[in-house]
């Protein structure tokens, strides 16, 4: 349990500094972090408008098998287009 809760506090740090070569170093190890611990960074990178954090956990979202669901994508981009960053994001939303 402690290496998960070390893992994860590793992750915040790569998210907080902004840094989407570290996010993407945490979502490509082999130990996978929970789909909930992905979704509430990216929910903290766009409350603190960490544009290259969150375009690295919406690249990495794409392609991954355990997708943050629907209903929280979609909670988390309204907070986008309300925080005015989708256009830095580079996507839209309907």
């Amino acid at each position: 349990m402690r290496n998960a809760e070390i893992l994860s506090l590793d992750f915040y740090d790569a998210v907080i500094s902004n840094n989407s070569n570290a996010v993407r170093k945490f979502l490509s190890e082999e130990r996978k972090l929970p789909t909930t611990t992905i979704t509430g960074m990216l929910m903290i990178a766009v409350e603190n408008k960490l544009v290259e954090s969150i375009k690295a956990i919406l690249e990495y979202n794409n392609y991954s098998s355990d997708k943050i669901t629907d209903k929280h994508l979609n909670v988390i981009l309204c907070l986008a287009a309300k925080e005015n960053i989708l256009k830095d994001i580079v996507i839209t939303y309907h």
